[in-house]
């Protein structure tokens, strides 16, 4: 692996369905619940937009503001692109967690006072890239411990 990597993400069926049954697990739990209809229906309509809009942005990466690309540094940091086609650099947070078969990266920016979660299936990346991505979470050098370097 030669840093930097250009990882460039892909649609993921599995965050599809994770997302569809988490929602659709949801409305569900609306029917035992005694309360008026129209309270169940507000909160339904709620559910559903909240699912239109997390699979478009998160799942499909349709939405402009959708990461589609990763650029992992040999410093441990992280170039972030849009579908925008806007980039920024990160620090990836030592939160950041390797499941199997699913990564959620805790990226911090300087732009965003608070940290930004990337969930990445493994369907989402070439079955390489996404082992390259793991070793690299698991070696990075964090950005924040480096020695500056000698101008």
């Amino acid at each position: 692996m030669q840093l930097p990597l250009r990882l460039v993400l892909q649609t993921s069926h599995y965050f599809f369905v994770a997302l569809l049954l988490l929602h659709g697990a949801a409305l569900a739990s609306l029917f035992p619940i005694h309360s008026p209809l129209w309270l169940k229906l507000l909160v339904a309509a709620s559910l559903i937009i909240s699912m239109v809009l997390n699979v478009r942005h998160h799942a499909l990466l349709v939405r402009p503001t959708s990461i589609c690309e990763l650029m992992l540094m040999a410093d441990g940091s992280v170039e972030i692109t849009d579908r925008s086609g806007y980039r920024r650099f990160a620090l990836v947070s030592n939160g950041s967690t390797v499941l199997f078969g699913l990564t959620v990266l805790l990226l911090k920016s300087a732009e965003k006072r608070r940290l930004q979660s990337v969930v990445i299936f493994s369907d989402a990346l070439s079955a390489d890239e996404y082992r390259w991505l793991r070793s690299w979470l698991r070696w990075k050098i964090p950005a924040s411990t480096q020695k500056p370097k000698d101008v």
